[in-house]
């Protein structure tokens, strides 16, 4: 990852592993998230 030099690495410590996540499952993660919003909005909207 590009960081700027004034940056601390350091800063980017906690959240490193996050971005060491395969990108496919970052996808894969969001697109089922879509897909549950989807789900419980047209759940929310048959309720009624």
């Amino acid at each position: 990852m590009l960081v700027p030099q004034e940056y601390d690495l350091k800063a980017l410590e906690p959240i490193g592993h996050l971005l060491a996540v395969d990108p496919p499952l970052i996808y894969i993660a969001f697109f089922l998230l879509l897909e549950v919003g989807d789900l419980t909005a047209s759940y929310m909207r048959d309720k009624r």
